[in-house]
């Protein structure tokens, strides 16, 4: 790998780093909003509550289908768990 493409995959690595600290302060906020716990919303949502844990915990990368099924639990778009 030469230092451009090092460099490039760096900064995409620092960019989905940010994506997902967002996505985990966005979506407990919005959970935090509602009233649920990660149990609650996990319920609602079809999912398992590891699964929320790992999301707000930046410790797994969700599925596009999985964070779908969160946003309907919380009545949101899909885009507004990365918006705000």
């Amino acid at each position: 790998m030469n230092k451009k493409e090092d460099e490039a995959r760096r900064m995409s690595e620092t960019r989905l780093e940010r994506a997902s600290e967002h996505l985990a302060a966005r979506l407990r906020h919005l959970r935090r909003k509602e009233g649920l716990t990660q149990h609650q919303l996990a319920a609602k949502a079809g999912t398992s509550r590891a699964t929320i844990a790992r999301i707000e915990n930046e410790t797994g990368v969700p599925e596009l289908g999985t964070l779908a099924q969160i946003a309907e639990a919380l009545e949101v778009d899909v885009g507004d768990l990365f918006k705000g």
